[in-house]
């Protein structure tokens, strides 16, 4: 069982996720923003007979949205940025 300042501190930062408006917000805004960012590959790969990396797709779409729903920003440079320096 998880206990201790660290686990309700991640606890916490993750439940904004789950209330009513963050989700809201999040299913009538961002999601159909960065949807093509997670079907535009399989369809250009689908016209070129190609391969894709799902995983690259899948972590570029959760990046992209968990950064601009947490972070409030929205180009890779930006997201770079952020990861790139110490929470």
């Amino acid at each position: 069982m998880s206990n201790g300042d660290h686990w309700r501190i991640q606890r916490g930062a993750g439940q904004i996720f789950s209330r009513p408006a963050t989700l809201a917000y999040m299913a009538n805004n961002t999601l159909p923003r960065h949807l093509p960012m997670l079907f535009d590959p399989f369809d250009e790969a689908a016209k070129q007979g190609v391969v894709i990396d799902y995983e690259r797709v899948a972590f570029a779409f959760t990046l992209g949205h968990f950064g601009e729903i947490a972070f409030d920003v929205s180009e890779d440079s930006e997201i770079d940025t952020l990861l790139n320096r110490g929470f």
